[in-house]
C-alpha cells in the first residue's frame, strides 16, 4: 500500500519497459523528490537520498518513455532540471546558478536518456567524467574551472540526482578501463536489463490518476520528519558485511564497486524510510 507500489502499478500499464526499469526509475525519482530533507552523517560526509541511476538496456525497450511517464507523477516536487544536452561547462554553470538551493545544499536533476548524445568523443566534453565523479560525492562548495578563466562554484553541498541510460554496446565502446573500473561507474547505481519489452494494451495517459498520485506524493513528503538519521545496530551489521566483502576481495577493480556499496545501501535505506509505510530498519 505504499506510494512506490501505487506508482509502479500505474506506470507498468502505460509503458512497455521491463518492470525492473520502471521500478528503479521510480525509485531514483523518489530520491530526487526527497531532496535534502534527510541524510546520514558518514564520517563528516553527508549522504543524501539522491540515487544516481544508470540503466543499461537495448534500444527500443522503453527507457525514455517510462522516464517521461514517471516524471509527470512528480510534478513540482523535483529539484531544478538541468537541460538534457549540455556541454560540460554549461552543466556545472546551470547547476551552480539555477540549482534548487536550501541553507545546506544545492540540488539538481539531470536526465540523459541516451548517454551517447552527451558523452560523445568530443573536445568540448573533455573532463566531464572527472567532474561528475567528484560531484557524485556530494562535495561542499565545489569549484569547477572554466575556459574563460572565471571559476564556477556550486554553493553549499552539491546534490546531483542523475538518471541516465545507454546500450551495453555503446558503453563497451565508450568506457575506458579507468572510467569503468575507476571512480566514475562505481558511483552510479547500475541496472543491466536484458529483458524484452512487454506489450501494453491501450497505453493512453490517465490525467486523473496521475493527479491523484501527485497529491498522494505531496502528502508523503509533507510527512517527512526532516533531519539527520542515525546509524542503528542493524545498519552497522550490514555495513560490517560490506567491510568483510571488501577485505576478502583481491581484485582492485572490483574493490572500487564493493567500497561504494555502503553508500548505496544508505541511499536505499533513506528512500524506503520515507515511502515504505511499514518500514523497519
Amino acid at each position: 500500500d505504499c506510494w512506490i507500489q501505487q506508482a509502479f502499478e500505474y506506470v507498468r500499464k502505460k509503458s512497455h519497459a521491463p518492470d525492473q526499469i520502471i521500478f528503479w526509475t521510480i525509485f531514483a525519482f523518489c530520491g530526487a523528490a526527497i531532496k535534502d530533507r534527510i541524510w546520514f552523517d558518514f564520517a563528516g560526509k553527508m549522504v543524501f537520498p539522491n540515487f544516481p541511476l544508470l540503466i543499461i538496456a537495448g534500444s527500443g525497450i522503453g527507457k525514455t518513455s517510462s522516464i517521461d511517464i514517471i516524471e509527470r507523477l512528480f510534478f513540482r516536487e523535483l529539484p531544478y532540471r538541468i537541460p538534457e544536452n549540455v556541454t560540460s561547462e554549461a552543466l556545472f554553470k546551470n547547476f551552480a546558478e539555477k540549482g534548487t538551493k536550501s541553507s545546506k545544499t544545492t540540488s539538481a536533476l539531470w536526465i540523459t536518456p541516451e548517454m551517447a548524445s552527451t558523452f560523445g568523443k568530443k573536445d568540448y566534453q573533455s573532463g566531464i567524467v572527472t567532474s561528475l565523479t567528484r560531484v557524485l560525492d556530494n562535495p561542499k562548495n565545489m569549484t569547477v574551472s572554466r575556459m574563460s578563466g572565471e571559476d564556477i562554484t556550486i554553493p553549499n553541498t552539491a546534490v546531483l540526482n542523475w538518471i541516465c541510460a545507454s546500450t551495453f554496446a555503446w558503453l563497451l565502446e565508450y568506457c575506458k578501463e579507468g572510467t569503468s573500473s575507476g571512480g566514475f561507474l562505481p558511483r552510479l547505481e547500475t541496472l543491466h536489463c536484458q529483458d524484452d519489452p512487454k506489450f501494453t494494451p491501450f497505453p493512453h495517459m490517465d490525467a486523473d490518476i496521475e493527479l491523484e498520485l501527485n497529491e498522494k506524493l505531496k502528502d508523503v513528503l509533507k510527512g517527512v520528519d526532516p533531519g539527520r538519521r542515525e546509524w542503528s545496530e542493524e545498519i552497522e551489521k550490514v555495513r560490517y558485511e560490506y567491510y568483510e566483502d571488501l577485505i576478502k576481495c583481491k581484485d582492485d577493480n572490483i574493490r572500487n564497486y564493493i567500497a561504494r556499496q555502503c553508500e548505496s545501501f544508505a541511499r536505499i535505506y533513506l528512500i524506503l524510510s520515507v515511502f515504505l509505510r511499514k518500514f523497519r530498519s
